[in-house]
């Protein structure tokens, strides 16, 4: 089915003036490269759990790819 799920930042966040962390965006896209759903993710930890649980969501419809754009 080639559905995939495919992450890229969407903006920085600034914790302190030595301190930043990229806030993600993460999609499932179908076959046709349609956005099913996406979800912000706060960091690399944040976007590990947030692509698991969109894994565990949308497997069933053949989820064959990861891309993470850094």
């Amino acid at each position: 089915m080639n559905w995939k799920i495919v992450s890229k930042i969407a903006d920085v966040a600034e914790l302190s003036q030595t301190d930043h962390q990229n806030i993600y965006i993460v999609y499932v896209k179908d076959g046709n490269g349609q956005n099913i759903i996406a979800k912000e993710a706060y960091g690399l930890t944040h976007r590990t759990q947030v692509t698991k649980e969109l894994l565990s969501e949308y497997g069933q419809y053949g989820i064959d790819k990861i891309e993470h754009e850094d």
